[in-house]
């Protein structure tokens, strides 16, 4: 009897236990925190005992490409894998776009969430500086006015169809409400469907 015992305690403490991987986000997005945050999640994918994954977020947000960068991770990690968003404290802009790609939002009740929205310079009027020489109208900027005005609205518009797609038919407010950018307080943001439950770090590993 002995050694069966002694041969399943052996067995078992080679094979990998299951586990939840947790993923802190609590600084803004830039490209440091994105690389941080894709090399966690392609740990996930690749090791078998981890069999979900909370994203804990506390961020206003960052860049564009950052913010998309980690969505598109996890919506590929989704796919293996429950994938479930904390709001610890703030979850802002880029920060909220990520949480899209999660399959539940768990939310702090003091914890503000929304925002959505884009930010971006437009460069200033064309003008002529003797002591600066260009070889065209565009050359400091890149492109014209309008231009960054389209890419902005292009952005925007893409960051709404993330609203749509990742609340789905839990969206109680127009989408031309989330637009305005607005920051909720995390019980109004519950009843706007904009979050699924309130509730602790514990309960959304659970």
């Amino acid at each position: 009897m002995i050694i069966p015992l002694v041969a399943g305690i052996l067995f078992s403490s080679v094979i990998p236990q299951p586990k939840i991987g947790i993923i802190e986000i609590k600084q803004p997005l830039d490209n440091k925190i994105a690389k941080y945050v894709v090399n966690q999640i392609q740990y996930a994918q690749n090791h078998a005992e981890i069999r979900g994954v909370v994203i804990a977020i506390d961020s206003p947000g960052g860049t564009i490409n950052d913010t998309e960068l980690i969505y598109l991770e996890l919506n590929h990690l989704r796919k293996k894998m429950p994938v479930v968003t904390m709001v610890q404290g703030l979850s802002a802009s880029g920060a909220y776009y990520v949480s899209l790609a999660t399959d539940t939002i768990f939310s702090n009740p003091s914890a503000m969430v929304g925002n959505v929205g884009v930010i971006r310079q437009i460069p200033p009027m064309p003008i002529l500086l003797e002591e600066i020489y260009s070889t065209g109208p565009n050359k400091f900027w890149g492109n014209p006015r309008d231009t960054y005005v389209r890419q902005i609205d292009m952005m925007m518009r893409s960051f709404l169809k993330a609203v749509e797609v990742g609340r789905s038919h839990r969206l109680t407010i127009p989408i031309e409400q989330v637009s305005r950018g607005e920051v909720y307080p995390a019980s109004e943001a519950l009843g706007y469907g904009l979050v699924d439950r309130l509730g602790s770090l514990s309960e959304a590993i659970n």
